[in-house]
């Protein structure tokens, strides 16, 4: 298992897509998360070491409001995503992996 990570956006479609990639690359997804007010429940249930976030989200949050909660409150980095998402997000050929190896290698101690 690479770690946990929380995924909050607004598309159904970029949801599902992150979801399955980010579950075959071993990491265990807590979410997805439509608003930020979700997003902040879940956290306090399940710590993570990464928060994967849309600029917008239903409600009254937008999505770096939210990183600025899961910083300030539980220390938790954010990787701040369109909220329309891109084709290398959408058919999984994007630089996830070095991506992530770098936020949660940041994150390590």
């Amino acid at each position: 298992m690479q770690g946990t990570v929380l995924i909050a956006h607004n598309d159904d479609a970029y949801l599902e897509a992150t979801v399955c990639r980010l579950s075959d690359m071993g990491f265990h997804v807590i979410g997805p998360a439509k608003t930020a007010a979700l997003a902040l429940a879940l956290i306090a249930q399940t710590p993570a070491r990464l928060a994967i976030i849309g600029e917008r989200l239903d409600g009254r949050r937008n999505g770096r409001t939210l990183a600025s909660l899961l910083k300030h409150h539980w220390g938790l980095r954010s990787v701040i995503v369109p909220s329309v998402p891109t084709q290398e997000a959408d058919d999984g050929t994007g630089a996830w992996p070095d991506l992530l190896s770098e936020v949660l290698g940041r994150t390590n101690g």
